[in-house]
């Protein structure tokens, strides 16, 4: 068993990788993908949420896939306020600084640049799983910069990378990249099942450089 400071250790360079593949890319709006659940995708979401502010001074947050939590804050919907008639009565008087400002605020926000938001990681989806790509609807695209892969050694093979390249490629997801979640823990039962039925093979470890970025509308 790994002493606590090593596997902490780790666990931050797993972080230090996963903002610095999204700082590269230049993506704000990330969702994490692995091939099949105990790939790590879940656990390197859990890792941003403790040790992101170690890697990072800006804002990021960790969010569940879903199309409310991954749709960005200009875009949660709209405001009608029922006015007033602005030559009737108190008309223009009726818009107190109080409610002016609130209008104000709601129009810098839904302006804001989405960079100055920081970063969202949103934890996704095991692509050739259940759903897997269909869960990301035309909406959830939208609000995403693309896709980052995450691979656990020993466990996910080659031939699973390409699949998910290729099913992100079709929806017109950008492949940011990729990261390794080789911190050591054992696979959960889904996986060890999934050997023991002859649905994956255990291949040699991968090597660094297996991921290839892929641009929006790329062949």
């Amino acid at each position: 068993m790994k002493p606590k400071s090593k596997t902490l250790r780790e666990e931050h360079q797993l972080v230090a990788r996963a903002f610095r593949t999204a700082q590269d890319a230049q993506a704000r709006r990330i969702l994490l993908a692995s091939a099949r659940t105990g790939d790590g995708k879940s656990h390197l979401a859990r890792c941003i949420e403790q040790y992101g502010d170690v890697v990072t001074d800006e804002h990021f947050e960790v969010a569940a896939l879903s199309s409310r939590s991954s749709r960005p804050e200009a875009e949660k919907g709209y405001v009608w306020a029922d006015g007033v008639a602005l030559r009737e009565g108190e008309g223009a008087a009726a818009l107190t600084p109080a409610i002016r400002a609130t209008v104000a605020a709601l129009s810098s926000r839904s302006s804001r640049p989405e960079a100055e938001k920081g970063y969202v990681w949103v934890d996704g989806v095991a692509l050739l799983e259940g759903e897997g790509a269909a869960a990301l609807t035309p909406a959830i695209r939208a609000t995403l910069d693309g896709a980052l892969l995450v691979a656990r050694g020993m466990v996910t093979t080659r031939a699973e990378l390409r699949e998910c390249a290729e099913r992100l490629r079709v929806l017109g997801m950008p492949v940011l990249g990729g990261v390794w979640n080789d911190v050591a823990c054992p696979p959960p039962m889904e996986t060890v099942r999934a050997f023991a039925n002859g649905f994956r093979t255990w291949p040699p470890r991968l090597p660094p450089g297996v991921f290839v970025r892929q641009i929006r509308g790329s062949s």
